[in-house]
């Protein structure tokens, strides 16, 4: 079995970087030929590793396979969750299979993954979606006042589960209505800016540009679509 084994980046970490260790970055050889063939949606998440205890330190970029099954494409143990750590995942990811840069259409993340230019840079071809539970039950729940919290709730899954245009827009004037507070200070300037472009993009169509998907598009929209799909017109 052969590894692809990086640990060292003297491009990370500042001015001082003959000992910097980022992280460390495992791919086998059949991880890295599944990247090879099916990176044209790529997830990325963080998640407990148990070798280490300090935050969410080991990240597995994910892809999904012609049976609709998912697969790691590396394991990655990181020292800390931030943009570096993020960005130097992604660059080691295309330093194995160079396909990735222009290759991949569609990045599933968290709302904290990168910041839009490092990520345009990155992936230039990439439309980027975001986790819509990850988006109520994580973000907006950090930047909403107690008192607001229910209907901010209740408002932001009408908003993300809208099944057409003109009911998420009702939905938005509702939150608008119930909770300004948290509309004002957090929505309009974080996530109204982002409902047509980034966070309700439509994965299947963003693969088959209108047309009829095959099976492998099928299975990645069956898998994705719950929490990623978008309203349609």
């Amino acid at each position: 079995m052969q590894y692809h084994l990086s640990y060292l980046d003297s491009s990370f970490g500042g001015e001082s970087t003959d000992s910097v260790i980022p992280g460390v970055f495992i791919q086998t050889k059949y991880q890295r030929w599944k990247l090879a063939n099916f990176h044209d949606m790529i997830g990325f998440d963080h998640k407990k590793s148990g070798v280490c205890t300090l935050g969410w330190n080991l990240s597995t970029p994910t892809v999904v396979d012609q049976e609709g099954h998912l697969r790691t494409t590396a394991y990655v143990f990181l020292c800390t969750e931030d943009h570096g750590s993020n960005q130097w995942t992604v660059s080691t990811l295309i330093d194995t299979c160079p396909e990735v840069a222009n290759g991949t259409r569609a990045v599933l993340t968290d709302g904290f993954f990168l910041p839009s230019d490092q990520f345009v840079e990155l992936l230039p071809q990439a439309k980027r979606v975001e986790c819509k539970k990850h988006i109520v039950s994580v973000d907006c729940p950090k930047n909403c006042s107690k008192a607001e919290l229910a209907d901010m709730t209740s408002c932001m899954w009408e908003i993300v589960g809208a099944e057409t245009s003109a009911l998420r827009d009702g939905a938005v004037e509702q939150l608008k209505i119930r909770c300004p507070l948290f509309y004002e200070k957090y929505f309009v300037h974080n996530l109204l800016p982002k409902l047509e472009n980034i966070c309700f993009c439509d994965v299947k169509h963003i693969f088959t540009n209108g047309t009829t998907a095959n099976s492998y598009t099928e299975s990645m929209n069956s898998l994705m679509g719950r929490w990623y799909g978008a309203p349609s017109d």
